[in-house]
């Protein structure tokens, strides 16, 4: 059953207290065959514990029961948004964008740009296989260097990739977004995340091989040229 923003609204009332929502993404674990505990049964969480007593607890399915949902809708039916809503199917990019410090001050999304969420990640330099998708989840400051590196790297000027422009923001540890902005970028693009180490990095160049348009063509080969960028601005880099 779907839940109407409608009905939602109608529910709302107003009064003097906040609500903190508290979500345990991923934190479930199970037990293992040998008998050994799961990772949150076996730890000591008194805290977790008073919180709980005093709280409303409980289980949800973000979409439907069965249905593994990304970070996207996840994010927005937690808040009662239909994530099967055509309004409402906003990209981990935009979403990115949107959380990043200085947004609305320092830069803004513009209409016709393409926001990608992007990591950086660790590659053997001799096997070029994908050693951490995550890059041991540098601190935030490594990844401001870092992320500025590239965007300063040459061919000069950086922001001319396929005549149109590139900003790159980093975010909280290995996290940033690559904000592709020129005129007729398309989105029907595909991710190029191998989820899992120890893969060749040729698995993603070239990068998004199923275009379903020109225009996303084009960014297609924007981001396969900001990857290329990135390998030599971080070749040095541990």
């Amino acid at each position: 059953m779907v839940i109407s923003e409608d009905f939602l609204r109608s529910l709302v009332k107003k009064n003097d207290k906040k609500i903190l929502l508290l979500v345990l993404d991923g934190l479930g674990g199970i037990d293992t065959p040998d008998g050994r505990k799961s990772e949150l049964a076996a730890a000591h969480t008194p805290n977790l514990d008073q919180l709980a007593k005093e709280s409303v607890t409980g289980r949800m399915h973000p979409l439907k029961p069965g249905i593994t949902v990304g970070s996207g809708p996840g994010h927005l039916a937690l808040f009662g948004y239909d994530p099967l809503h055509p309004h409402h199917q906003i990209g981990r990019g935009v979403m990115e964008a949107l959380g990043m410090p200085g947004y609305g001050r320092d830069f803004a999304l513009e209409y016709g740009d393409v926001a990608v969420r992007c990591n950086l990640a660790a590659m053997h330099r001799v096997t070029r296989g994908i050693i951490d998708r995550r890059a041991g989840r540098v601190p935030s400051d490594v990844s401001e260097r870092l992320v500025g590196m590239i965007q300063n790297s040459p061919p000069p000027p950086f922001k001319a990739i396929k005549g149109a422009s590139v900003l790159l923001k980093a975010g909280e540890q290995h996290r940033f977004v690559a904000i592709f902005r020129g005129q007729n970028l398309g989105t029907e693009v595909e991710d190029t995340d191998p989820q899992r180490e120890g893969l060749d990095a040729n698995y993603i160049v070239p990068i998004l091989h199923n275009y379903k348009d020109d225009p996303s063509v084009r960014t297609a080969q924007m981001a396969e040229e900001l990857l290329g960028i990135i390998e030599r601005a971080l070749a040095d880099e541990e």
